[in-house]
């Protein structure tokens, strides 16, 4: 038996010492040959076996060759990604990529757009970051929107490539997983940038309508690239904030996610004075919610990097392609060999996963696919469904500030509902403060009228548009939704009135 000891002991010894080499040969003499030459390859056997898989030993610092270690070139590939590697440092640049996924919708819009010179139609769907607080506006090109758009458009240049920057401050997730299609075109976008990071709060909710916002996206029929950007925000009480709720979501649906969090926070651990290069601020005051021309310049590279290097490899492709003597990319890049073990091909890779993330594994369920249904008061470029034409059976309900307004108890309204994921919400303004006078409202489905749901207009605090929730479990279909002005807010300044900003079928 051999003690743990003694195993412990001759584990670190690679080498047989002086003295087992001379003991090796005096045994020897004294064997057959035929035995000797069996155990003198039954000795190299297993030194072959314990060094055959060892890495190459470094070279001695006196060689004049560069050693090449490898683990960070593949981030560098193409000339801009190239030039942010020499910037930031390939580690950098694979730190920024918290999820890098397989990058097949990416490759997939970049490989019809060379073979069939389209154009490259970029939307932003963010928040006051993307939006450019305190450095610019919706357009300026000190934002990483507009640095990453450029860094496509030098890459890729088309007359007709664009950007459509539809940030809306100070809402998350929650907001655009319903109302997203009133914000762009659906229609008529390549590539969507998602960034909702540091407005949607860490709590399992911002997972679920990131959800709502990622599965309606890539349920598009042109099958757009979707990706995740994360800045960097240091307001809050902890530095997790609701993009660390994204993340798990986003691997589940392959889309890939860059942050700036893993690049620009070890910077300000080891020297904290240096906020004020990468954060908004002034004279006396610093606002680590936005970050500054620095960090969008840094942001907009990062990103930038990854997309375009997608494109790099695209273009390789179809150099394959073409080689190949093929017409179409699909002959080679669609069906393929399955892997070892009757493993998953990537002939399915880039599709919608069947199931939600947040539902219950049932393999032979037939899903609908995720549509949404916004009806609202606001006004935008593509602004479909207007709340207050759709309204039926109005008494005392009018369009007041962008929202549908009442302040007398009784007025009621109906509106017909298209639900695909069973689930109907209204959006509505809170406030806290004296001079808004804001009551309740109750809400049911169809004839339900024993389960009616009370909203409060009254908050403790500022304003703020809030999400409720009416009904879940609703099946496939048309519903009507009826709403009630009614006594049961908890405001202290004796307030009757409501507003309703977008009523949303999930």
């Amino acid at each position: 038996m051999i003690s743990l000891r003694s195993a412990r002991t001759s584990l670190p010894t690679l080498l047989p010492s002086t003295r087992t080499v001379q003991a090796f040969k005096d045994r020897a003499k004294s064997l057959p040959p035929s035995v000797y030459l069996a155990q003198l390859l039954v000795l190299l056997l297993a030194l072959f076996l314990l060094f055959k898989d060892r890495p190459p030993l470094p070279p001695s610092a006196k060689s004049s060759e560069p050693y090449n270690w490898g683990g960070f070139d593949e981030v560098c590939v193409g000339e801009f990604p190239s030039r942010v590697c020499e910037e930031y440092g390939p580690h950098n640049v694979k730190l920024s990529r918290s999820y890098e996924g397989t990058g097949t919708r990416f490759r997939e819009v970049f490989r019809r757009a060379v073979q069939e010179n389209l154009p490259v139609r970029v939307a932003v769907l963010g928040g006051s970051v993307s939006g450019g607080h305190g450095i610019g506006n919706l357009g300026s090109d000190k934002i990483w929107v507009v640095k990453t758009f450029n860094a496509i458009n030098e890459a890729y240049p088309h007359p007709d490539n664009s950007l459509r920057n539809a940030a809306v401050g100070a809402v998350g997730s929650e907001y655009f997983g319903a109302c997203w299609e009133n914000r762009i075109k659906k229609e008529e976008v390549d590539i969507i940038f998602v960034e909702h990071g540091i407005n949607d709060l860490f709590a399992h909710e911002s997972a679920v309508t990131m959800e709502d916002l990622l599965r309606g996206l890539l349920d598009l029929p042109q099958r757009p690239a979707v990706l995740v950007v994360r800045t960097l925000g240091l307001e809050a009480d902890m530095i997790a904030v609701g993009g660390d709720e994204h993340l798990p979501v986003a691997s589940y649906y392959d889309v890939p996610t860059i942050s700036l969090r893993p690049v620009l926070l070890p910077l300000l651990f080891k020297e904290p004075a240096r906020e004020r290069e990468y954060f908004v601020g002034g004279d006396g005051w610093l606002d680590r919610r936005h970050i500054g021309e620095k960090g969008h310049q840094a942001l907009g590279d990062l990103v930038g990097s990854y997309v375009v290097s997608q494109l790099v490899v695209a273009q390789r492709q179809i150099q394959d392609l073409r080689s190949s003597g093929h017409e179409d990319w699909r002959q080679l890049f669609g069906k393929q060999r399955k892997g070892a073990h009757d493993w998953p091909g990537i002939e399915d890779l880039g599709e919608t996963p069947k199931l939600r993330l947040f539902s219950k594994y049932e393999p032979d369920r037939v899903v609908v696919p995720m549509r949404t249904q916004c009806l609202t008061m606001e006004e935008g470029d593509f602004v479909s469904n207007h709340l207050l034409e759709k309204v039926r059976n109005n008494d005392g309900w009018s369009e007041r500030d962008h929202s549908l307004w009442a302040e007398t108890i009784g007025s009621t309204f109906e509106v017909e509902l298209d639900v695909t994921g069973g689930k109907v919400e209204i959006y509505f303004v809170r406030n806290g403060e004296s001079n808004w006078k804001l009551g309740a409202i109750q809400a049911w489905m169809d004839g339900d009228e024993e389960n009616k749901t009370l909203f409060d207009g009254y908050r403790d605090g500022g304003q703020m548009g809030e999400f409720g929730t009416v009904a879940e479990g609703l099946s496939p279909g048309k519903h009507v939704l009826h709403v009630e002005l009614s006594e049961g807010s908890s405001t202290p300044h004796g307030g009757t009135e409501f507003r309703i900003i977008s009523i949303i079928a999930l």
